[in-house]
C-alpha cells in the first residue's frame, strides 16, 4: 500500500516538472518559431532593405534619364521647325523685292550678257544652266522662266509633319509645288527639308522620266526605294536642282539603270557605314543615287566619306546647280 502511494506521488511529480520545463520563466509557453525559418533580427534586415533603395533609385534615375532625353528631342523638334520658317520667311522676303522685275526685254535677246543671268538668276533661281535649258525650248522656255520668277517670288506658308521618331518633313502649305526649269532624265533634287529632331538630315532623288515628273527615291524604314512624283520635291520650302557634269547619254542611262535595277531595295540609313558602299543590298536616299552613277565610274559624292548624304550632294564639284528655291542665292547649302 506504501509503496503505491509513493508511486503515485513520483508521477505527480514528474509531469509538474515537465509542466515547469516547457512554460518559460515566466511561466508562460515559448513562442513558436516562424513557418519559414529562424526570424531575422533588425540588423539583418537593414542591408536588404537597403539594396531594395538601391535599385529604386537606379530605375528612377534611368527614367528620368529617358525621360529628359525624350523630351530635349521633342525641343529639338520644335526649334527645328521655328528655324525651317526663319529661313524660308527670310528667303521669300529675298525674293519678294524682284516680284516686279520685268524680264521680258531680256528674254527677247538673242544673247545674254553675264548680268543678265545674274538678274534672271535673283528673280528666278535660276542658274546659268537652267535658263539656257529653257531658251532651248523656245517661246516656251520664255514662258518657263517668267513661271517660275511667279513661284519664286510668291510668298508661302510652312507646314512641318513630324512622323517616325522625332523625324519632320517640311512642305509648302496647302500642298503648293514650285514651278521647275525643264527637267532632264539623270537629274538630282535635294532637300534640307528633312530633320531628326533638330538635325537636319535632307533627302535626295533622282529623275527617272523627266517628261512624267518621276523621281527615283529611298525614303524611310519599311519604305523600299520606288519611283515617285517629282512634287515630293518641289513642294519643299527649299529645294535644289543638280545635273552631273556629264554627257547626256550617260545621264540617260544612269536614269535608265536606276529604274530597272533600284527599285524595290529596303532602306538602311547606316549604308555605306555597317554595309559596304559600294554594293545596294540596302540602302538610303543619297547612297542609291551615288551607287547608281558610280555604275558608270562617276563619283559625285561630294567629300569621299563612308556615308553620302544630300549634303554631299550640294557641295559636289561634279555636279552643276541648275535651280535653288528656298536657299541663300549666295551661300546656297553650305
Amino acid at each position: 500500500m506504501a509503496d503505491r502511494r509513493y508511486n503515485c506521488i513520483a508521477r505527480r511529480g514528474r509531469r509538474s516538472r515537465g509542466l515547469q520545463g516547457s512554460r518559460g520563466a515566466h511561466g508562460h509557453a515559448p513562442a513558436a518559431p516562424p513557418a519559414g525559418g529562424a526570424a531575422q533580427s533588425p540588423a539583418a534586415q537593414k542591408p536588404a532593405r537597403k539594396r531594395w533603395l538601391r535599385a529604386l533609385c537606379i530605375v528612377l534615375a534611368v527614367l528620368l534619364f529617358l525621360g529628359l532625353a525624350l523630351f530635349g528631342m521633342q525641343v529639338g523638334v520644335w526649334a527645328g521647325n521655328a528655324a525651317a520658317d526663319r529661313a524660308a520667311a527670310a528667303a521669300m522676303e529675298r525674293a519678294a523685292a524682284y516680284a516686279d522685275t520685268d524680264l521680258s526685254s531680256i528674254l527677247s535677246k538673242e544673247h545674254l550678257t553675264v548680268a543678265d543671268y545674274e538678274l534672271i538668276y535673283r528673280c528666278t533661281g535660276l542658274t546659268r544652266a537652267g535658263v539656257d535649258r529653257c531658251l532651248a525650248q523656245g517661246e516656251e522656255g520664255k514662258d518657263r522662266i517668267l513661271q517660275v520668277q511667279r513661284s519664286f517670288c510668291a510668298s508661302y506658308g510652312v507646314r512641318h509633319t513630324q512622323f517616325g521618331f522625332f523625324c519632320v518633313n517640311d512642305y509648302l502649305d496647302r500642298g503648293i509645288a514650285v514651278a521647275t526649269a525643264f527637267l532632264e532624265n539623270g537629274d538630282i533634287l535635294v532637300t534640307p527639308s528633312v530633320r531628326l529632331s533638330g538635325l537636319t538630315m535632307g533627302h535626295a532623288g533622282l529623275v527617272t522620266d523627266a517628261e512624267q515628273g518621276r523621281v527615283l527615291q529611298a525614303i524611310a524604314y519599311g519604305w523600299p526605294s520606288d519611283i515617285v512624283s517629282v512634287r515630293e520635291f518641289t513642294r519643299r520650302p527649299a529645294f535644289m536642282i543638280l545635273s552631273p557634269r556629264t554627257d547626256a547619254e550617260t545621264k540617260k542611262a544612269v536614269a535608265a539603270y536606276a529604274a530597272e535595277e533600284l527599285v524595290g531595295i529596303p532602306y538602311d540609313i547606316t549604308a555605306g557605314v555597317l554595309s559596304d558602299k559600294n554594293s545596294c543590298n540596302s540602302t538610303q536616299c543619297a547612297h542609291i543615287i551615288w551607287y547608281a552613277y558610280a555604275q558608270f565610274g562617276l563619283d559625285i559624292d561630294g567629300d569621299g566619306g563612308l556615308v553620302v548624304t544630300p549634303h554631299d550632294f550640294a557641295i559636289s564639284p561634279q555636279l552643276e546647280v541648275v535651280q535653288v528655291y528656298g536657299f541663300d542665292l549666295d551661300e546656297l547649302w553650305q
